[in-house]
């Protein structure tokens, strides 16, 4: 266990990344000792490398934030994403078990739900992945829990922030700088929690603070569809007639290479009883993001 009183020297691995950048920001400005590991300094598939940087920094808490998350190149590359997503899992628990004995934070998916479930989902609801990239997370998750039991698995959904190269990040960034014109495809039958990077690295933070241990979910509160997110980043920035701006589509309209769940939405109650942290409805954290992007720093 690790003591929160004390400063800690943590880990961010995966830190080039939209998520793990946060987390390194946030963290940095806390006054404890903090280090992001980029992909180019640490491949977590090469255990060795892995091995050498633990023992190096012999860090109180390793954050990780690394994965391959394309999921349609995953299900054209499965080796890859499993070398990734699950062995290079491994290869940071390994460390962790025999020698530093650090406190993991693992962030992991939602897409380990096959989406068919009606209400929001629980951390005790059974997975049923439908591609090689949510079968790779998931087996990341095994490893943890097998290898490290006293580490928190955090899944995590539908990430976006202001500095995000995603497709829902791009369009918060153009549509909030009038930098659009042709119209964004946005499905309508793909529900979930959209979720901005800083509030998810805040949640990270209320993870390390505590003295947690087990598999928890966090997003934002409410659901939505990819349709209707999209009509509230124009609704926030005042532009009318957004209709003309958006075209409605279904999933299965798009032919992709890999299944996505159709239904995601987190219920996050477990996680606010455990850090006293509440989280936000997606339209104030979307307000928030957009007001970022106009240069209004938001708590």
């Amino acid at each position: 266990m690790v003591e929160t009183h004390k400063l800690k020297k943590i880990l961010v691995i995966g830190a080039g990344g939209l998520l793990g950048a946060e987390v390194l920001s946030l963290l940095s400005q806390g006054g404890n000792s903090v280090k992001g590991a980029l992909h180019a300094q640490l491949d977590i598939t090469k255990g060795m490398e892995v091995s050498i940087w633990m023992e190096r920094l012999h860090p109180d808490v390793v954050i990780n934030c690394a994965a391959l998350t394309d999921v349609d190149y995953c299900e054209k590359n499965p080796e890859e994403a499993f070398r990734v997503n699950a062995e290079g899992v491994k290869n940071i628990c390994l460390p962790l078990l025999e020698d530093v004995r650090a406190k993991l934070i693992h962030v992991s998916t939602d897409y380990v739900f096959d989406g068919k479930k009606e209400s929001p989902y629980v951390e005790t609801d059974p997975v049923n992945p439908l591609s090689h990239y949510a079968e790779s997370k998931l087996k990341g998750e095994e490893y943890v829990q097998k290898l490290l039991p006293d580490a928190v698995i955090l899944r995590v959904q539908w990430l976006y922030g202001k500095h995000g190269k995603g497709f829902a990040s791009q369009m918060v960034r153009a549509v909030t700088q009038k930098a659009f014109s042709s119209p964004y495809a946005l499905l309508k039958d793909r529900v979930g929690c959209p979720s901005a990077v800083h509030e998810i690295a805040k949640a990270i933070r209320a993870v390390m603070m505590g003295d947690l241990k087990g598999l928890y979910h966090f997003s934002s509160q409410g659901a939505c569809s990819w349709l209707e997110f999209g009509k509230a980043i124009f609704e926030l920035n005042g532009v009318e007639s957004s209709d003309r701006y958006i075209k409605a589509m279904l999933d299965r309209d798009l032919k992709r290479s890999a299944k996505r769940p159709l239904y995601t939405a987190f219920l996050t109650e477990k996680f606010e009883k455990a850090t006293g942290y509440p989280t936000k409805s997606w339209k104030e954290q979307l307000a928030e993001v957009i007001q970022q992007h106009l240069g209004t720093t938001s708590n």
